[in-house]
């Protein structure tokens, strides 16, 4: 877990930045809709939320979620 909060925020600093050189297209829509229907993508965010002691509440969040999971998990 520690290395996906560092991923985590590594990728949301880019993206406040506007240095991120990944494609962020769809992300928000693809975390809004996992979150409801794949019971193991919600128990990783809710494990990640647990890790960070703060919620997940920005697109810019989302987005860099999935960025960081994009190599580790496939959903």
């Amino acid at each position: 877990m520690s290395k996906l909060l560092e991923t985590f925020g590594n990728y949301y600093n880019d993206l406040y930045n506007g240095t991120c050189k990944e494609s962020t297209s769809g992300l928000v829509e693809k975390f809004d809709k996992l979150l409801k229907t794949n019971p193991d993508f919600k128990a990783l965010v809710s494990d990640f939320v647990k890790a960070r002691m703060d919620y997940i509440s920005s697109d810019r969040e989302c987005a860099a979620f999935k960025l960081a999971i994009k190599d580790t998990y496939k959903f």
